[in-house]
This record gives structure tokens, sequence and C-alpha cells, in this order.
């Protein structure tokens, strides 16, 4: 089934308004997940600077009350969802769990969403490294401490993702509705307009051309016996 062009080319402009309109949300989307790890990276970073020099001190002074307190406070920070301080040899110090506390091998208190934090090393160049999970729901960092000791912390990025999506559903949705109105603006006077006038201006040239093809009469030729010449009736062009 052949649809006309004043049908068709609507129905095209429409459904391309659908993919871009589809487009545009997954792309802000995206822009927003960006700007969310840009935020708890950097927040993150802020938080562990601090606790650093602090962390630092109590090591030194084997204060490990101090140390597991200051751990579990770390939980009180939004969307952090594990914190392993770490001694030398993989015993765990200070936990947001107390039951993690004085087990010999991180691997064995940590559940799955936490073991990509073991695979984490930073570089002889800096104290602090973050870094996005493989699955890209969750920043995960590790900070270096003194006498060999490391702090492991994972961050979630899907609630504030959500929290971000959830704030501005409102322009996804004023950005969708632009495209889809503007699109099927275009498509009625498409429709109704422009294609109409276009076929009234094709009608009329081919009645033109029409009328220029049709042949005509030829005239009679003149008789001296005839004073006054007798039109022959004329063939209608068909």
């Amino acid at each position: 089934m052949k649809l006309p062009s004043r049908t068709l080319v609507p129905l095209l402009l429409t459904v391309f308004a659908l993919l871009l309109a589809v487009l545009n949300n997954i792309l802000q989307v995206r822009e927003y997940r960006q700007l969310v790890e840009y935020e708890q990276s950097q927040s993150l970073t802020e938080r562990l600077g601090v606790e650093q020099s602090v962390l630092d001190l109590h090591i030194a002074n084997d204060n490990l009350p101090q140390l597991r307190r200051m751990v579990a406070e770390l939980g009180l920070r939004p969307n952090l969802t594990h914190a392993y301080l770490i001694a030398p040899g993989g015993r765990v110090v200070g936990s947001l769990a107390r039951a993690d506390v004085g087990q010999p091998l991180v691997d064995k208190v940590m559940d799955p969403a936490g073991n990509p934090l073991l695979a984490l090393n930073t570089s002889p160049d800096r104290s602090l490294r973050i870094e996005r999970s493989a699955d890209g729901r969750a920043l995960l960092a590790v900070l270096t401490l003194a006498a060999g000791h490391r702090l492991l912390v994972r961050t979630h990025l899907e609630l504030p993702l959500a929290q971000r999506l959830h704030a501005n559903r409102l322009e996804l949705w004023r950005h969708a509705a632009t495209i889809l109105l503007s699109a099927l603006l275009l498509a009625l006077f498409l429709h109704l307009i422009w294609f109409r006038r276009t076929q009234r201006l094709v009608d009329a040239v081919r009645n033109h051309r029409r009328g220029q093809a049709c042949p005509r009469q030829p005239l009679p030729p003149p008789s001296a016996s005839h004073t006054v010449s007798v039109a022959r009736p004329q063939t209608p062009c068909a």
C-alpha cells in the first residue's frame, strides 16, 4: 500500500521527532550521570582529604578506638555504602559494621558490591585514587595512610542520580514536549496547507499543458461563391 506524499511526509516527520525526543532524553540522562559522578567525586575527595591527617595522627598514636569511631562516622555521609580501614596484612581495623573489626582477611567480610575495592591501588605520586566501578553504579576510592594502612570506600551513584532525574523531570518532559509539538504543528501544516496548495498548482499546470496540446481546427479555404463564411462547429478538446 503506497501512501500519498501529503500523508507520508508528515508521518515520517512525526516518527523522526519521536526518535529525536528519545535521543535527547538519553543524552540528558548521560549528562546528569556525568554531573553526579563529578559532584560525588569532588565531595569524596574533600571529605577524605580532611580525614587523612586525623587518621594518620591516630595511627601514629595507635589510637584504635578513635580510628574505629572515625571510620564508623563515614557511614553518616549520604550514599556511602562501604568503608574499611585496613592494616598491613589485610586485617580490618575499622568498618561501618562492628562485626568486621578484627577480621584477619578483608575479603572475608566484603559483599559482592565491595569486592572491587580490593583491586584498587594508589599510584606512587598520589595517596588518593577514585574511579568508577565496572558497572558504573558506584565510585570506589582508596586512601593510603601512615604505616601501610589503607582506607577503602565505596559510594553509591544510582541514588543521587535518581534524585537528580526526579528534580529535573519537568525539564526532560518540557524538552520532549517541545520537540513533539513542533513536529506535530509542522506535520499538520504540511498535510493541510502545503501539500494541498502544491496539488492545486500541479493540477493547474497539468490543465494548462493539456489545453496547449489540444489540436486546432484548420480554417476553411476562401471561396468566391460565398460572400458570407459559415464557421464550422469546433470539436471540443478532450
